[in-house]
């Protein structure tokens, strides 16, 4: 009983909202796909070239080397 009257509830809201919105959503949905637009956007690769993906955070070899020992004895603490 209480499914049906949520549901109704939430028809209730979502007509308010597409009345009060009602350049968002068309009455006539077009079939198919969109026109093509006069800008398309892509991005151009080149062969050889390597993209640049540089770490997400820097740290020093010595932070590095630290925390590589912290995570090693805490999945050796985990495993036994």
């Amino acid at each position: 009983m209480f499914e049906e009257n949520a549901e109704t509830v939430l028809l209730v809201e979502i007509e308010q909202m597409l009345s009060e919105f009602p350049d968002v959503v068309p009455e006539i949905v077009p079939q198919g796909l969109l026109p093509m637009r006069d800008i398309q956007h892509a991005i151009d690769f080149i062969l050889g070239v390597v993209i640049p993906n540089g770490p997400a955070y820097r740290m020093s070899p010595q932070e590095h080397v630290e925390i590589t020992r912290q995570v090693l004895a805490l999945v050796l603490f985990l495993r036994f």
